[in-house]
């Protein structure tokens, strides 16, 4: 092989495990960016600091199910992230159904 396609084939490997790196990384890290002007899916401060220092745990029963328009199945789904993101905050405090 000559030693230019050695330095390409070195090249493909490296950008491969480059990839596979960042891919590694950030399945890994847990960030979310809140695009919207209003900032609709950020947690604020206040709130961040009500889950992390309650002492007792809290269940909200959500009675989203079954066959929803595709409006309210939107809405679910955006009800069950913030709530999951309520969990994480909390360390485990927070819990739904």
């Amino acid at each position: 092989m000559s030693e230019r396609k050695v330095h390409t084939v070195l090249q493909a490997i490296s950008f491969l495990l480059l990839v596979w790196l960042v891919n590694q990384l950030a399945d890994r890290a847990n960030f979310k960016l809140d695009l919207t002007e209003e900032k609709r899916y950020t947690i604020s401060d206040a709130t961040k600091r009500l889950l992390s220092s309650s002492n007792e745990e809290v269940t909200f029963e959500v009675y989203l199910d079954g066959d929803l328009p595709p409006n309210f199945e939107r809405f679910k789904k955006s009800i069950a992230e913030m709530l999951e993101r309520f969990e994480e905050e909390s360390s485990g405090k927070v819990q739904f159904k």
